[in-house]
C-alpha cells in the first residue's frame, strides 16, 4: 500500500496529505474524518517501518479546517480513541526510554561510520 492509496492524499498538481472537499455538513464531515483516520491507521499497520516518521504531523500540517473542521475533529477523535486503547497495553514512559536508546545507538553508529 502506498501513501497515495489513502483517499484523502493527493500528489501531482495538488501535493497534499489532506485533500477533502468543502462542505457545510459538520456531522457528515466528522463521519468522513473517522473513516479517513481508519484508512490512515490501516496504512500504518501495513507499513510498520513508518513508525515515528511524523506522517501524522504532515497530515495535520496540511489540514485546512476552512473546508470544514468536522473532518479534523472526526479524524483526530478516532486516532485518539485508538491511541488510548494502545496505551492500555503499552507504557508511554517505556516507549520514550526505548526511543531514546534507539537514537543513541543510531548516533553511535553514525559517528563510528564517520570516523572510519
Amino acid at each position: 500500500m502506498n501513501i497515495t492509496d489513502l483517499s484523502f492524499v493527493s500528489r501531482g498538481e495538488r501535493n497534499t496529505n489532506w485533500d477533502v472537499p468543502p462542505t457545510d455538513d459538520y456531522i457528515a464531515a466528522c463521519a468522513r474524518g473517522d473513516e479517513m483516520a481508519v484508512e490512515y491507521m490501516q496504512y500504518l499497520r501495513l507499513n510498520p517501518g513508518l513508525k515515528g516518521s511524523n506522517l501524522l504531523g504532515a497530515i495535520i500540517k496540511d489540514a485546512r479546517t476552512q473546508d470544514n473542521p468536522g473532518y479534523l475533529v472526526g479524524f483526530l477523535g478516532t486516532v485518539e480513541r485508538m491511541m488510548c486503547k494502545g496505551l492500555a497495553e503499552r507504557d508511554p514512559m517505556q516507549d520514550l526510554i526505548d526511543t531514546r536508546a534507539y537514537y543513541a545507538r543510531a548516533e553511535t553508529e553514525r559517528n563510528a561510520a564517520i570516523a572510519a
